[in-house]
């Protein structure tokens, strides 16, 4: 087929003959023929979704979509009115579909003759999926400047909030107790400076308080000395007693990152959980908060539930929620992903979860930190917060189960081998423990009670003397109990 070249003025050729050549080409066309449409091809009747008896016989203006016809009929008119002139340059127009769907096409207009009458022929090209795609990255484009802006601005206001922590919370207290230091005579009583020394120790402890604030608030240290669960349950500690709402932590215990995956996870579900509870202190009206931490098939979950007014849909788009936009990303970046469902007045739900790898499927022996999801049992939970070390360890000394409390007292001992077998931990600090725990004739007793050992500084603890206690207890495990040393206990 020979359409005319818009630089000649050849009349365009009959078409007569080639229907079966213009049905095989690759792409949508119509025939049009006294403003009827007189032949589709198979690729027309697919994009428009439609049989040819359907389709024949129509006015092609009934094709486009109310916002195109005007476009449509001028175009039309046009062609007929140049119809010894050429092809007309491509268009982008919309079309409906027989199912009453919407596609976006480009069409050009070209003219022939068949059996003497002048005809127009459209040639259809479907760029909806090319719109769309350029859409959606506009779209992505529009939204990481977003977080960008908003990463930004999050980072000047905590730089101003941390200055102003320091100036108000802490350099004040650091200068009262100057002050304070200045005002006691050296040559005073005791008793006399007493009042003074109480201020003085009062003023240190909110430095303190303070200085912990904005530690935690940079980069919590109990994440990486006890793990996930530990962290949250301080962080939900803290926010129940700031905004006094009822906040509870479920789901299995997860201990500290034993790679660099899983530590980029444990942050960033971390990171996830502060911002969550942000939102819920700003805008939920909750009274109550739970969270939940899950494993499963390799992934290490978060959901953060609260019983407020509920998150409609339109709170959910990127043009007022960069919090929730900087919680997509930080979780993309490490492949996971966010879902956030809310009802009106039935609260809002956060679910995150991140691809780990879970060494818990090694060989090996890892134990379990005793977690809060069995809270409900008024004996462990009394155990998860005991002020004091408890564990359990098979005879052989693999340990079994321990709290929080005895992983921060044990960890310094062993930062590298890990609390998988008490005796290979203890084995410096109290190297008879091991032949102790065997030579115990009876099937139950007490092993040790109250034998004192040193733990060493490290870079983040102070040197410490605690005590063991260790039980046998009917022949198949050992139970242990670790505490300060009191002055004057027996050395290992």
């Amino acid at each position: 087929m020979h359409l005319a070249n818009p630089a000649t003025s050849f009349p365009p050729c009959d078409l007569g003959g080639l229907r079966p050549v213009l049905q095989q080409l690759p792409g949508p066309l119509l025939l049009i023929r006294e403003q009827r449409i007189a032949f589709a091809n198979e690729p027309a009747l697919c994009l428009l979704g439609s049989e040819a008896s359907a389709l024949l016989g129509r006015s092609p203006l009934e094709l486009f979509h109310p916002g195109s016809i005007e476009l449509a009929r001028t175009r039309l008119a046009t062609a007929k009115s140049k119809a010894d002139a050429a092809v007309m340059p491509a268009m982008e127009e919309s079309i409906l579909r027989a199912d009453g769907s919407t596609r976006c096409v480009q069409t050009s207009v070209a003219f022939g003759v068949e059996s003497g009458e002048p005809v127009q022929l459209i040639f259809m090209h479907d760029v909806t999926d090319l719109r769309w795609a350029q859409s959606e990255l506009l779209k992505s484009q529009a939204e990481l400047r977003q977080v960008a802006a908003a990463r930004e601005a999050a980072q000047e206001f905590d730089r101003q909030r941390i200055g102003r922590l320091l100036h108000d919370e802490l350099l004040q207290p650091l200068a009262a107790m100057r002050m304070e230091a200045g005002a006691i005579d050296p040559h005073a009583s005791a008793q006399s400076a007493a009042p003074m020394l109480a201020r003085l120790s009062e003023l240190a402890l909110a430095a303190i308080d303070t200085t912990r604030g904005i530690i935690d608030d940079l980069h919590p240290p109990m994440l990486d000395e006890l793990g996930l669960s530990a962290a949250l349950e301080a962080l939900l500690a803290r926010f129940a007693q700031r905004t006094q709402l009822r906040c509870r932590l479920l789901g299995p215990s997860v201990g500290v990152a034993e790679s660099a995956t899983e530590q980029a996870a444990s942050l960033c579900l971390y990171r996830v959980a502060q911002e969550a509870l942000a939102n819920i202190a700003e805008h939920a009206r909750a009274g109550r908060v739970e969270v939940r931490l899950a494993r499963r098939r390799g992934r290490l979950a978060l959901r953060v539930h609260d019983d407020g007014i509920g998150m409609r849909s339109a709170d959910q788009r990127p043009s007022g929620a960069s919090g929730l936009l900087d919680m997509r990303e930080r979780l993309m970046q490490l492949g996971g992903g966010l879902e956030i469902s809310g009802r009106s007045k039935r609260g809002t739900t956060i679910e995150a979860s991140i691809p780990i790898v879970d060494h818990r499927s090694r060989a090996g022996h890892v134990p379990a930190i005793l977690g809060q999801e069995d809270a409900y049992d008024s004996l462990l939970s009394f155990l998860y917060r005991a002020p004091v070390g408890l564990l359990k360890a098979g005879t052989d000394g693999h340990i079994e189960m321990l709290n929080p409390m005895a992983a921060q007292m044990l960890l310094p001992l062993a930062p590298q081998a890990g609390l998988e077998n008490l005796f290979e931990v203890l084995h410096l600090a109290v190297p008879g423990l091991r032949s102790m725990a065997t030579r115990q004739p009876l099937p139950s007793g007490v092993i040790c009670e109250s034998l004192r050992f040193e733990v060493p500084a490290g870079p983040r603890h102070p040197p410490r003397a605690l005590s063991l206690s260790l039980l046998k207890q009917h022949g198949a495990s050992l139970m242990a109990m670790i505490t300060d040393a009191a002055p004057g206990t027996p050395a290992a």
